[in-house]
């Protein structure tokens, strides 16, 4: 890796002159040590996250700040309220203390941190039944819309601000699939109800990539000209732009897809099977779930006064159904428009978010926290390092420099264009989540090792966009089949990933590359399994030392197969750390060929 950096930094300092006016003045600590430029300037994704990420560090605050008061604010009362519990009485399990930190039928169920447990109901003794004053405002914090109200106004505040005029067009949409969908999945079978969404859904993808965002039909360009002539006009300035558009709606808009779909689905299972998915959900995670054990030793210590959802992990939350009531405006549309995660993602599914509103998680304690953002700091520091020395946007979108470049140093590059991506989402992706762990609401984590660590494609997926994955998985995967039908879900999946980056004709050759690499990949594992296992057996039978084997061997020798046969002369011909030595061979080779395909794939794509 070193090496490889060693000959990409010499190839940019040779060729600065191609592109050095797409780079910055470099940090003078850097410029020092060598470095001619900041590539900084190429990629808009980069460059406009690091740009406004005070902002968005700000608004995490202002909802985590919310969020705790109210939660705050919303187990005083509630404790307050309610008449103090003995000695007998008290919780003193999970499933007791969700009980306990409930409240009436109707109310929402509230977390009770343990360093606020005594206070409460110290106060609650000494002052006997509560007033009229305080039911009431009791009353009023335990509606289950205040959270997710604040949510959805500071979500539509920051549509506004990050898409500016086009802002209406989104909200639109999250509007119409909502009233539309909610009243569909009451008329249709399942299979109807998931034909007419996934083709609605497709389509419109397709339209509004096709029409650029509709950014150049009359009738949008004559509104937006209307409202910024008005604007400048209060303003009194004609050469001022009052309302800028930070980030292109139909860009954002296609992370907001799949929370639509997720919505749709969740809603349908909760209206008419919501039974069966609990008793799954109850049966996966109560005895299997090494994620729950790990939640449930976390919080040993106060895992009398924690509800019991709060000791479930993120599967078992998107798993487990929600009420049918739960699936309201509201919260769909603090699901859709969550600041943090309104972006970029990660992903989650609607029934996780509403539960994490509810019960916010407990994965992440205050110590881990920090432990994380020193984490994604340190991400930071590497990106802004490479990107001093090793310009790869610039390089990437000059496809005469790339002609320059020896055999070598091509295969340099596509290696660091990897690192280059790996770095800038994850520190991307992982600052999202940080963002939305501050006010209790965990998604899954994406980039959750290096990719120079993935040895295989179904390893690189299931690693690089994890909670895409996990996405991908429950709503398109297992409801068309899972395991019994891989190699004819794989096309299907493949190509809507493509259509939903981009309809382009080279995002389609990407996914049929992935998907014939998936599915040989699949086939060529599966062959090896079943090779491997049987030659164990014949091998077990072939033993010197095993009586049975030779037994088997001398009686039925004319039965015996031609691989049998090999097995037997492997036995007694080829040590144990040769043939340990040649599987390691077989594996590495096997491996080369799944990622050099996948950095082919990703070039092509």
């Amino acid at each position: 890796m070193l090496y490889g950096f060693a000959v990409l930094q010499s190839f940019c300092y040779k060729n600065f002159f191609s592109y050095q006016w797409d780079t910055v003045d470099p940090n003078p600590f850097f410029e020092r040590m060598g470095s001619k430029g900041y590539d900084d300037s190429i990629d808009d994704q980069w460059v406009g996250f690091i740009t406004h990420y005070k902002r968005f560090l700000g608004l995490a605050l202002l909802l985590a700040g919310f969020s705790g008061l109210y939660r705050a604010l919303l187990s005083y009362s509630t404790s307050s309220a309610s008449p103090v519990p003995s000695d007998s009485t008290a919780c003193s399990s999970p499933s007791a203390s969700s009980e306990c930190s409930g409240s009436l039928a109707g109310h929402v169920k509230v977390w009770m941190p343990p360093r606020w447990l005594d206070k409460p109901r110290s106060r609650a003794r000494t002052l006997g039944s509560p007033s009229g004053a305080r039911r009431r405002c009791t009353a009023f914090l335990q509606r289950s819309w205040i959270l997710p109200a604040f949510y959805t106004v500071v979500g539509v505040v920051f549509v506004i601000f990050v898409h500016g005029p086009h802002f209406f067009l989104p909200l639109l949409i999250i509007i119409a699939n909502y009233v539309i969908f909610s009243r569909l999945q009451r008329w249709c079978p399942y299979w109807l109800f998931m034909v007419i969404m996934w083709a609605a859904h497709v389509t419109l993808l397709y339209l509004i990539e096709i029409n650029d965002g509709f950014e150049q039909t009359p009738w949008l360009q004559y509104y937006t000209s209307c409202i910024l002539s008005h604007l400048q006009a209060i303003q009194g300035d004609a050469e001022a732009i009052p309302w800028e558009q930070r980030m292109r709606w139909c860009v954002a808009f296609r992370m907001s897809t799949l929370r639509l779909i997720a919505f749709n689905y969740d809603l349908w299972e909760a209206t008419h099977a919501a039974a069966r998915a609990r008793d799954r959900a109850r049966a996966k995670h109560d005895t299997g779930c090494v994620e729950c054990a790990q939640l449930r030793e976390q919080n040993a210590a106060s895992a009398a006064a924690l509800p019991a959802e709060a000791l479930r992990c993120y599967k078992y939350r998107t798993e487990y159904a929600r009420d049918p009531a739960d699936y309201n405006f509201l919260n769909y549309a603090a699901y859709v428009l969550f600041p943090p995660l309104y972006l970029a993602g990660p992903m989650s599914s609607f029934n996780a978010f509403v539960s994490h509103m509810r019960v916010p998680s407990t994965s992440m304690p205050l110590r881990k926290m920090v432990r994380y953002a020193f984490g994604i700091l340190r991400i930071y520091i590497t990106e802004y390092t490479l990107l001093h020395f090793v310009h790869i946007p610039c390089l990437g979108s000059y496809a005469f420099v790339i002609l320059r470049m020896t055999l070598l140093e091509q295969a340099h590059f596509l290696f660091y264009m990897l690192a280059y991506l790996w770095l800038k989402f994850s520190f991307i992706w992982k600052s999202s989540r940080l963002f939305a762990m501050f006010s209790g609401i965990e998604v899954p984590e994406d980039m959750r090792r290096c990719f120079g660590n993935t040895l295989t494609v179904r390893g690189f997926w299931r690693d690089w966009h994890a909670s895409f994955n996990l996405w991908i998985v429950r709503y398109m995967y297992i409801p068309m089949g899972g395991r019994s039908r891989v190699a004819l879900s794989v096309l299907p999946i493949f190509l809507f990933i493509a259509v939903w980056h981009d309809p382009a004709l080279h995002l389609v050759k990407w996914a049929v590359c992935i998907a014939a690499m998936f599915v040989a990949e699949v086939a060529v594992s599966g062959c090896f399994g079943w090779a491997a296992a049987a030659f164990r057996r014949e091998m077990a039978a072939a033993a010197p030392h095993s009586t049975r084997g030779v037994r088997i061997n001398s009686q039925y020798s004319w039965r015996i197969s031609l691989f049998a046969s090999k097995t037997y002369f492997w036995s007694r011909h080829v040590s144990r750390h040769s043939r340990a030595a040649m599987r390691r061979h077989l594996c590495s080779s096997g491996c080369f060929s799944s990622i050099l395909g996948v950095m082919r794939a990703n070039m092509m794509g």
